[in-house]
């Protein structure tokens, strides 16, 4: 492929089809019988729920009925809420709605009277109107970004207390208060002023330490004070069971595992190497939520992708693969568990579960039988592959004198639409040993109850901008604004948007550059989306030099280091265009040789298969981007399907799940 050929055919590529401009709105909605909507611009009332896709609603304005689908649908107030950029909010603005959410959770329900709401504002030192008043603006938008008053906080990226202070208090609970000798608070709180007066520091409240003690987790100080077994009885799940998951959604499980088949690259039809699936899973249902497939090692992309793709609606994902099963999953959970691995405790990660009210949960240190839920399913999985041609098995006792690379025979398209298409045909409607019953047939009970002993909860909260989510979890840039335009990884961005703010001063501190947010998709870094802080908005903002073609992250770095390794220090877009083509006709050159070359050049196809899939509709008529309510699919559609491979997908058929 000639450079040319490159820019012409990158250019017509986008990351996805979000719109030019995205409201940073992180509401949440709950579609319930009586709920107002906004559809079209027009405002309804839901009078059913019809299943998990549709609902009935009326029409306040002229009493019509008709069907509405789920994610067409948004609430009526979107114009009253507020905006954040979730990096923009101070931790201490963080921690304080976060307190103010914990007081009000328990006053959620429907049956909570003045007493009980008095008894709370009491118990927690506050007026009971102001419990009322933060009850109401938390329901306006069902998420904790509308508890946090921006007003009242301190600059951006500050806690409440200097960070020597805070160093200070967390170096005398870890070597004080969380010891085996057990010390009270009080002596804790000692240290603390003992410390800081050493130091010349100001010293802390003492209800400021004892909030920092407070955050601690009961397993955490039992653990840290020589109780290791007491914590291990009392937070070990019994068998089969997993504590608080006694509805959908109330906790989902996520990890990784390669899968046990290679694939093949789509020219050569030759090894190139084991995908890596990310996989996510509703512990009540055992229903999976969410997956990520790819040829790239776990990462914290791959995390925000995978949660991203459990809380929206996929009826577009098979669609695009032509996969006949429904896929109901859909909507925000309550809790995630993970386990300890780095790419699970990104800042990202953290900042945008927490402003949709996820609570994150980490594996117990030495306790394996926490994640049993999701292992098992994916071993389930896994067993299922061994199946497949070019599987490596478990084990090199299972595989004997079978050679995977040689049988090797799907590409990872492929590979894909057969996962989702076991997943949604099989796994969701077969029997569970522990369920008695299938996945998808504890779902809906637990949705819409039995009409007998279960009273279901209700559709699960659904994001409101499906747009705004999407963004929350990419990974995060603080950059000031210079004549060029913002910098990142030696590329620059501009548009129009960014003049006003071209070399601003920092409003705190005049002799500092301000600094702004900004979020990239490592799928594709030909853009980036800019938080301007007046308008409280994204805008996309594209690489200067629109030569650069829409690339990945790994793609460009790749390029870098080729440029570097052939002597020259100076990289320009010419250059990196040049390295780009000479990188693949390298790795075409070689592809029929070594299977980490078809690798490389594969892991390039399917990103530029993603991009492609990524492109707004077109209406053929008009010529004009068709706009969905919906959000982009997460994952590339197959180009074309062999399934002469392993047959009709239709044809596969539920089994009893051990």
């Amino acid at each position: 492929m000639s450079k040319k050929n490159l820019v012409q055919a990158s250019s017509m590529m986008t990351t996805n089809n979000l719109p030019e401009q995205v409201a940073a709105k992180h509401a949440v909605h709950k579609i319930s019988v009586g709920a107002l909507v906004n559809f079209e611009g027009e405002t309804y009332e839901v009078i059913a729920l019809l299943d998990h896709v549709e609902v009935t609603a009326k029409n306040t304005a002229t009493n019509r009925h008709r069907t509405l689908r789920i994610d067409s649908i948004s609430p009526v107030n979107m114009e009253e809420v507020k905006n954040h950029e979730l990096s923009d909010i101070g931790d201490a603005q963080w921690q304080e709605a976060q307190r103010r959410f914990a007081i009000i959770q328990p006053l959620l329900g429907s049956n909570v009277g003045r007493r009980k709401i008095e008894e709370a504002a009491k118990e927690n030192g506050v007026f009971f109107t102001t419990l009322y008043r933060w009850i109401a603006k938390y329901k306006e938008t069902g998420s904790c970004t509308n508890l946090v008053d921006l007003k009242r906080g301190r600059k951006t990226g500050h806690l409440s207390i200097a960070s020597e202070v805070e160093a200070v208090i967390k170096d005398a609970i870890d070597s004080v208060y969380l010891t085996v000798h057990r010390p009270s608070i009080k002596h804790t709180i000692n240290e603390v002023l003992i410390q800081c007066r050493k130091r010349g520091l100001i010293a802390p409240h003492d209800s400021t330490i004892r909030r920092r003690i407070a955050q601690l987790t009961e397993y955490d100080m039992l653990r840290a004070r020589g109780q290791r077994k007491k914590a291990r009885d009392m937070y070990r799940p019994a068998s089969g069971s997993f504590p608080g998951a006694d509805s959908p959604l109330a906790v989902i499980q996520i990890d990784h595992t390669p899968l046990d088949v290679m694939v093949v690259d789509d020219e050569y039809r030759q090894s190139i190497g084991r995908p890596y699936l990310t996989l996510a899973m509703d512990i009540y249902s055992r229903m999976i939520t969410g997956y990520y497939l790819s040829l790239d090692e776990p990462s914290a992309v791959s995390v925000a992708m995978c949660i991203a793709q459990s809380i929206l609606p996929k009826h577009e994902l098979l669609m695009g693969m032509g996969v006949s099963h429904d896929w109901p999953v859909m909507g925000i959970p309550s809790k995630i568990h993970m386990d300890n691995a780095a790419e699970f405790k990104s800042e990202t990660l953290q900042r945008a579960c927490a402003t949709y009210n996820i609570t994150t949960e980490y594996r117990m240190p030495g306790m394996p039988q926490t994640g049993g839920h999701i292992e098992r399913v994916i071993g389930t999985i896994l067993k299922e592959t061994h199946n497949l041609p070019g599987t490596t098995f478990s084990n090199i006792k299972e595989r004997d004198n079978y050679q995977p690379e040689k049988h090797a025979i799907m590409t990872l398209s492929e590979v894909e639409k057969w996962l989702v298409s076991f997943i949604t045909g099989v796994y969701h409607q077969s029997i569970h040993s522990e369920l008695k019953m299938s996945p998808l047939k504890q779902w809906e009970i637990g949705i819409f109850g039995d009409g007998k002993l279960t009273v279901g909860s209700g559709l699960p909260p659904l994001p409101a901008n499906h747009h705004t989510l999407l963004i929350s979890f990419l990974p995060l840039y603080h950059r000031s604004v210079q004549t060029q335009g913002v910098s990142i990884d030696g590329l620059h961005y501009y548009a129009d948007v960014l003049r006003q703010w071209i070399k601003s001063k920092d409003p705190f501190d005049g002799n500092k550059a301000r600094k702004f947010m900004f979020r990239r998709d490592p799928r594709n870094i030909s853009i980036v989306w800019f938080f301007d802080p007046l308008t409280e908005q994204y805008y996309r903002i594209p690489c200067s030099d629109q030569r650069i073609p829409a690339i990945s992250h790994w793609e460009y770095q790749n390029a870098i280091k080729h440029i570097k390794e052939a002597g020259i220090n100076s990289v320009n877009p010419d250059r990196i265009l040049d390295a780009l083509e000479d990188l693949r006709t390298q790795a075409e050159a070689s592809a029929h040789k070594t299977k980490q070359a078809r690798r490389l050049l594969q892991r390039s196809k399917e990103a530029e298969k993603s991009r492609k899939n990524d492109a707004p509709a077109v209406n053929e008529e008009t010529g004009e981007a068709i706009s969905h309510q919906s959000a982009p699919a997460l994952t590339y559609a197959p180009s074309t399907i062999d399934n002469d491979l392993w047959g009709d997908l239709d044809d596969l058929k539920p089994f009893h799940i051990e």
